[in-house]
């Protein structure tokens, strides 16, 4: 939701907010439909599910509507490569079963390595900023530093 706010900033300035509700209409039919067909297949994750493409759908027409009023350059590779990684990482978090411990040590696992997979990856992959880097070398490096 984050995203589809900041995406619709042009519009806002322009007072333009008929497309906010022509793209929440959108999203609620989305959403209701895909709950109506998806939730007797896979339950309450087709609710999430639902969720999550509504507003993709949404962030992409406000962009297309913004657009209108604004030209904004977005990094759009960078864009892709967060919002891939991310899908890929959750999505594979979301199916490792870990039967041997109890569930609340399998969540922590999850987001620890969720979370140190996300950083290398944006790490190794090149898209953090010369500067971004900069900053996680020196926050690790004081967090290293207190802990020896």
């Amino acid at each position: 939701m984050g995203v589809f706010n900041i995406v619709g900033t042009p519009c806002q300035i322009a007072r333009k907010t008929i497309y906010f509700t022509i793209t929440s209409i959108v999203g609620a039919i989305i959403v209701v439909a895909m709950n109506i067909f998806l939730i007797p297949l896979m339950g309450l994750y087709a609710s999430a599910l639902a969720w999550v493409l509504s507003y993709a759908v949404m962030t992409v027409m406000m962009l297309f509507f913004s657009r209108k009023f604004m030209e904004v350059s977005y990094e759009k590779k960078r864009i892709v490569l967060v919002s891939l990684s991310s899908i890929l990482l959750t999505a594979g978090f979301f199916f490792l079963k870990i039967e041997a411990i109890p569930h609340w040590a399998t969540l922590f696992i999850k987001c620890l390595g969720g979370s140190a997979l996300y950083l290398l990856f944006l790490l190794i992959s090149g898209f953090l900023l010369p500067s971004e880097k900069k900053v996680i070398e020196k926050i690790l490096n004081k967090w290293i530093g207190k802990k020896s």
